[in-house]
């Protein structure tokens, strides 16, 4: 699973559990979503199919998208430095995500440890957090990821 989609599926699970009644920042940038020809996540499509549009008249990718079920929207941009989903609190603390990408299947040499200590690695370095700030990684659901986790 693409890191972009695990972000966007965490947004979208934090807005329809309603801890929070702001929107939902997301930062992807450009080599997530596409490398020259190459499509790596096709954002526009995965957030249509889930419901989530963005404005008629928006011709970019980064920019708001709102969901007919819900008043928040999930902002994407594309600025580094703190973390790659953020999320005011209804408790009145700030979520910060870093997301991997990872495999669904496990598979011999398969880098889910190494993904998860780049994302700690990631976290403990941020740039613009708070010291009560909610940090935490997001990854793929796979058997691998949550033996690592638990």
């Amino acid at each position: 699973m693409p890191e972009a989609e695990v972000t966007l599926r965490l947004a979208m699970v934090i807005i329809e559990n309603a801890p929070t009644n702001e929107d939902v920042v997301c930062d992807i940038y450009g080599a997530q979503v596409q490398v020259r020809s190459k499509v790596i996540f096709p954002i526009l499509e995965f957030l249509s199919s889930k419901g989530w549009c963005r404005p008629s008249d928006e011709g970019r990718w980064q920019c708001g998208y709102k969901n007919e079920d819900y008043e928040q929207k999930i902002i994407v941009h594309s600025s580094a430095g703190e973390g790659d989903l953020v999320s005011k609190l209804n408790n009145g603390y700030t979520l910060r995500v870093e997301s991997k990408k990872g495999p669904l299947i496990t598979k011999p040499g398969s880098q889910e440890y190494p993904l998860i200590r780049e994302a700690i690695g990631q976290l403990m370095t941020v740039e613009h957090a708070n010291d009560d700030d909610i940090l935490a990684v997001a990854v793929p659901e796979s058997e691998k990821f949550i033996n690592l986790a638990i």
